[in-house]
C-alpha cells in the first residue's frame, strides 16, 4: 500500500502531478479541522468543569422569605458562634456609596448546628485570606445582579433581620433613578447609586476594630414539614485583622444580649417602593472573581413574587 501513495505514483505521470497540490491542500485542511474540533472539545470540557465547580442549592421552586446566616467555627463546622448584633451603614469609598453590614460575634459562646431535614449542601473553600462577603441579589438562578440601593436592620418576631433593598428595574452600570431616602425607623441608602453588593464583615464584639478571617462558606437546603429553607454558613478562623472602616453616625443597629445562632437575610423593595420582600429560590457561592479574594453569595431572587 505504501507504493501507491501519491508521492510515489506521480513520477512521470503529469495527470497525477496536477492533482498533487490539491491533495496537499485537502490533507492540510482535514488536519486543521480535526485539530479545531479537538480544541473545541477541550474548551467545552473546561467550561463545563468551571461551571460544575460552583456551589449552589435551590428550593425546588418554593418561595422563601429569608436566607438564614450563621457564623461557624472553621475547625468545627457543627459549632456556631453567637451573633450578638447587626449594624448597617453607608461607607463612602472614593465616589462610591457602598452599603456595609457588620455582624458582631461572641466567639466564646457557641451552640451546635442542627442538620435536621438537610437535603443538599455544598461548600466553597477560599485559597486566599479574606474578611468580607459580597452579597448579591441575583435575577433568578442564572441572571444578572439586581441593583442594591440600601438596607435596614430590624427585629422580626425576636429574630434579627437584615433587609437588602434592591431595585429590580435596574442593574449596576445603568443610569440610576431618583429614589426617596426615607425608610422605616432606621435605614441607609446608596445615595441613588446602583451598587452590586452588600459588603458583609464579621466583627469581634469585644474588639469592634477587628474582623474575623473567612476560610470558606457553605450552603445547606433544608426541608422540614414541607417547608424549604436556605442556610448560609460562613467559616470563621481565629485569626483577625483590622476592620478597615467603622460605622458612620447614620448607621442602624440591632443587638441581643444573649446572642443568637443565626440571623435572617431578605431582599425587598426599598421604602420608596412597596417595601415588600421578594421571593428567594435558593443561592449560589461562586468562587472569587478574577483579581479578588472576597467570598461571594448570589441570592436567587424571584422578582415576580412578593410576600
Amino acid at each position: 500500500m505504501r507504493n501507491s501513495l501519491p508521492f510515489k505514483s506521480t513520477v512521470g505521470n503529469p495527470e497525477r502531478s496536477r492533482h498533487w497540490p490539491l491533495l496537499i491542500v485537502l490533507t492540510i485542511t482535514a488536519l486543521f479541522v480535526i485539530s479545531s474540533l479537538a480544541q473545541i472539545s477541550l474548551f467545552s470540557a473546561n467550561v463545563y468543569a468551571a461551571s460544575s465547580s460552583d456551589c449552589s442549592v435551590t428550593s425546588n421552586g418554593q418561595e422563601e422569605q429569608y436566607i438564614y446566616t450563621y457564623a461557624v467555627n472553621s475547625n468545627n463546622h457543627q459549632q456556631a458562634y453567637a451573633i450578638t448584633g447587626l449594624t448597617v451603614f453607608r461607607n463612602i469609598v472614593g465616589s462610591s456609596d457602598k452599603v456595609y453590614l457588620f455582624v458582631y460575634i461572641n466567639p466564646s459562646s457557641t451552640s451546635t448546628v442542627s442538620t435536621t431535614g438537610a437535603t443538599k449542601s455544598c461548600s466553597t473553600m477560599l485559597s486566599k485570606s479574606t474578611d468580607n462577603v459580597y452579597w448579591d441579589a441575583q435575577d433568578g438562578t442564572a441572571g444578572r445582579n439586581f441593583a442594591t440601593v440600601g438596607g435596614d436592620v430590624v427585629m422580626n418576631s425576636g429574630q434579627m433581620l437584615f433587609d437588602q433593598y434592591i431595585n429590580v428595574n435596574a442593574h449596576p452600570g445603568q443610569t440610576p433613578i431618583q429614589r426617596a431616602t426615607s425608610g422605616p425607623s432606621c435605614s441607609v441608602t446608596s445615595s441613588g447609586q446602583d451598587r452590586n453588593s452588600v459588603y458583609m464583615l464579621f466583627i469581634d464584639d469585644s474588639n469592634k476594630q477587628h474582623a474575623f478571617i473567612i476560610s470558606g462558606t457553605s450552603l445547606v437546603q433544608t426541608l422540614v414539614g414541607g417547608v424549604e429553607s436556605t442556610s448560609f454558613y460562613v467559616y470563621l478562623s481565629s485569626q483577625q485583622v483590622g476592620a478597615g472602616t467603622s460605622p458612620s453616625s447614620g448607621s442602624c443597629t440591632e443587638s441581643v444580649s444573649s446572642g443568637m445562632q443565626s440571623f435572617e437575610w431578605a431582599v425587598r423593595a426599598p421604602p420608596s417602593g412597596n417595601y415588600e420582600i421578594y421571593g428567594t429560590l435558593g443561592a449560589a457561592c461562586p468562587p472569587p472573581s478574577s483579581g479578588s479574594s472576597a467570598s461571594n453569595i448570589d441570592q436567587y431572587t424571584d422578582s415576580s413574587y412578593q410576600f
